[in-house]
């Protein structure tokens, strides 16, 4: 029984998670298409370029994330087997931290 409360509640909060990221870039995705559909017209070259790339950004992190849960979805099901590669270690980290930095 405590195994199948905690199982729930690792659901719910794995639910809340995903839905939690997923909603991030669609509000930016959202607000800056309404921006530009609203005033693109109006805002300068640079501003509308900049905007546009936001909207990039974030729907490749939208698309980034549905794979990732895709991914999890497969190797729950047994479905997808681990692939072991080495990385440069470096390069991973300075981009954790660019990626950190960037939100902040």
């Amino acid at each position: 029984f405590v195994e199948d409360m905690s199982l729930t509640q690792a659901y719910n909060d794995f639910v809340s998670t995903v839905s939690h990221e997923f909603r991030t870039p669609l509000t930016s995705i959202k607000g800056f298409a309404d921006t530009m559909l609203r005033y693109g017209a109006q805002l300068p070259a640079d501003q509308q370029k900049r905007f546009i790339s936001i909207i990039k950004d974030q729907a490749d992190r939208l698309t980034r994330l549905v794979e990732n849960l895709l991914t999890v979805s497969r190797l729950g099901a047994g479905k997808t087997e681990l692939v072991h590669r080495s990385i440069q270690l470096k390069r991973l980290v300075e981009k954790v931290i660019q990626n950190v930095q960037g939100k902040g």
